[in-house]
């Protein structure tokens, strides 16, 4: 396993599941806070599904199971650093999505606000 995969298994090793059940709680707590009949309410409620579903979601359907391929790697694996170059590349694509959702979710929830 190469310095990056190990870094990255460190990092994966201090996140557990469980722990990003509260981004998801977070986004659906700001959708619950808001008044469904206000004007303002489907840009709260879009940003809210966009952070949760974007950010936790992707992360806990995607990241984390790429997440636990790495860890399942043996060290010194001839294939290794052929399976690093792909997982970096998903992992970095999906990052990407996660960053694309959270920043389109705060829009949404700064445009709410703003509308309130």
């Amino acid at each position: 396993m190469n310095r990056g995969a190990q870094g990255m298994d460190t990092i994966v090793l201090s996140v557990h599941r469980g722990r990003m059940s509260i981004f998801l709680e977070t986004g659906l707590a700001i959708a619950a806070l808001g008044d469904l009949g206000e004007a303002h309410a489907p840009w709260l409620l879009a940003g809210a599904l966009l952070y949760s579903l974007g950010c936790a979601g992707v992360t806990m359907a995607l990241n984390v199971p790429l997440n636990e391929q790495l860890r399942r790697q043996a060290p010194g694996d001839p294939g290794a650093g052929a399976f690093w170059r792909r997982f970096l590349a998903r992992w970095t694509a999906y990052n990407t999505l996660r960053t694309v959702a959270a920043l389109a979710g705060a829009a949404a929830l700064v445009i709410g606000v703003a509308q309130s």
